[in-house]
């Protein structure tokens, strides 16, 4: 019975790393356009910031999503491995 349990929760660690591999990835790939500048956003008072001239949005946000996949694949990666350990020790 205990086996069963160590199993089940290999699955459900999998999934979660998986579901974090994939949210992370998606968000760290998706190109966010730039809001245009209506007429009165046209005179800025501040210079424009890094992720607004390079086109990519916030690059903290951007750092956040991949280390979001990176953690994921960490996690879905052991537990992947724990299922197998598991699977030749029985």
């Amino acid at each position: 019975m205990r086996r069963f349990f160590q199993k089940f929760l290999a699955v459900v660690v999998l999934a979660a790393g998986l579901t974090m591999l994939v949210w992370g990835w998606r968000a760290f790939a998706k190109v966010e356009p730039p809001a245009p500048l209506g007429a009165e956003e046209g005179l800025r008072m501040c210079p424009p910031t890094l992720g607004e001239i390079i086109g990519i949005g916030s690059p903290g946000r951007k750092l956040g999503y991949l280390v979001v996949a990176l953690v994921g694949m960490g996690v879905t990666g052991s537990s992947f491995l724990m299922l197998i350990r598991r699977q030749e020790e029985a």
